[in-house]
C-alpha cells in the first residue's frame, strides 16, 4: 500500500487548507480529504471535483459533507488525467455543472 499528501489552498479568505491523502490498494485509488473548517451552506452543498491540468476536463466525486470524507475513485483511474483537486460551493438548483465558485483547489497527492 503506498500513499501520499498534498494540501488544497483556500481561495476564499480566512479559510485553512484541506490535507488531501492518496492510497493505492491493489487497483483502488482511494482519496482522503480532511478539513479543520468548513464555511456556512444555508443553501447549497460542497462538491469535490478532479480536473485536469488545463480546467477543460472536470470529473465530480462526490459530496464534501464533513470535516473528513472519503472517495473510492473510478475504476482504471488515472492521476496524471486529472491531477487537481478542486472543491465548489453548489446550489440547489438541479445544475449538475460545475458552479465556478471554487473554494479550494490544489494537487492530487500521487499515491
Amino acid at each position: 500500500m503506498a500513499g501520499s499528501e498534498s494540501q488544497l489552498a483556500p481561495l476564499m479568505a480566512g479559510m485553512g487548507p484541506i490535507v488531501c491523502s492518496v492510497t493505492v490498494e491493489g487497483d483502488r485509488v482511494l482519496l482522503d480529504l480532511n478539513v479543520e473548517e468548513l464555511p456556512e451552506m444555508d443553501d447549497g452543498y460542497l462538491e469535490v471535483w478532479l480536473l485536469d491540468d488545463a480546467g477543460d476536463r472536470m470529473l465530480p466525486i462526490g459530496l464534501l459533507e464533513g470535516y473528513e470524507s472519503n472517495y473510492v475513485l473510478p475504476d482504471n483511474f488515472s492521476p496524471s488525467e486529472f491531477p487537481v483537486v478542486e472543491v465548489t460551493r453548489e446550489s440547489y438548483d438541479g445544475d449538475t455543472r460545475h458552479s465556478g465558485d471554487s473554494l479550494w483547489r490544489g494537487p492530487l497527492a500521487q499515491g
